[in-house]
């Protein structure tokens, strides 16, 4: 976690989703991208429809994104105009498709917005426009990193962190073939730099202001060049793919930042 992550706030993470080019979101998109060659693909929380056109230029057949931003599916549509693509603006509470639809889902990031009550609501969803024998994919950090010793998450527009563990409880409910990994920056510089910083006092006031929505709301009002020197991400190397491993061992993945669970219908 970046520590510019610190100063988001709700319209950041809701109306100017992560740049696509970052490593830690290309590498979502590539990794479930190697299941989608000539499959229907539906990308929930599309954003501005990077990693929905990122699986057609992989070979999907067919890709729909949706995201209950309004603004981001008006860009999305603006930016990419296939016809394989679709972008709808639509609630991933409220799916709209039949039964039975897609042969993959990409739900990166959204588990740990929805409160508790909804996750039964969101997952059979899911599981009921999954073709047979389909697969989804989906992210959510990995609660032993980013908020440990805890309830609460430290994002503030986080409702609920899961383990490994627990995610798989909950997937369990609705799947019968589950699989967690871990997904970790391997980059030395980057790793270097996020241990220097992170024993720093720059990281224990950031850590401990950007707690409150509050603070973050109004951060959004500090120009971007000056939030990048302040919270330390001018420090940080460009990441790309190549950075980034997936583990599946349990010791190794319980120190990654962010757990991917893939299931199969």
């Amino acid at each position: 976690m970046k520590f510019i992550s610190f100063f988001n706030s709700q319209k950041d993470t809701l109306e100017r989703p992560a740049v696509f080019g970052e490593g830690d979101t290309l590498f979502r998109y590539n990794f479930a991208s190697k299941y989608a060659k000539n499959k229907k693909v539906l990308d929930i929380g599309t954003g501005y429809g990077d990693g929905a056109h990122y699986f057609l230029s992989k070979g999907a057949k067919e890709v729909v994104g949706i995201d209950n931003s309004k603004m981001a599916i008006v860009e999305a549509k603006k930016k990419f105009s296939q016809k394989e693509s679709v972008f709808e603006i639509m609630d991933a509470l409220k799916l709209k498709f039949p039964k039975n639809c897609f042969d993959v889902v990409a739900a990166f990031e959204i588990l740990e917005h929805l409160p508790i009550e909804k996750h039964k609501v969101f997952l059979e969803n899911i599981k009921s426009v999954l073709k047979k024998g389909g697969l989804v994919f989906l992210s959510t950090p990995n609660k032993l990193i980013n908020s440990p010793n805890t309830d609460k998450p430290n994002n503030p527009y986080h409702i609920h962190e899961f383990t490994a563990e627990e995610l798989k409880a909950l997937l369990k409910k609705y799947f019968s073939k589950i699989e967690i990994m871990g997904i970790k920056a391997i980059n030395k510089e980057y790793i270097k730099v996020y241990n220097t910083l992170g024993k720093s006092f720059r990281y224990k006031i950031l850590h401990a202001v950007g707690k409150s929505k509050l603070v973050r709301e109004l951060a959004g009002f500090i120009p971007k060049k000056t939030r990048i020197k302040l919270t330390g991400e001018n420090l940080y190397p460009n990441l790309t793919i190549r950075d980034f491993k997936m583990y599946s061992n349990k010791i190794k993945r319980d120190e990654c930042l962010t757990l991917m669970a893939i299931m199969r219908q």
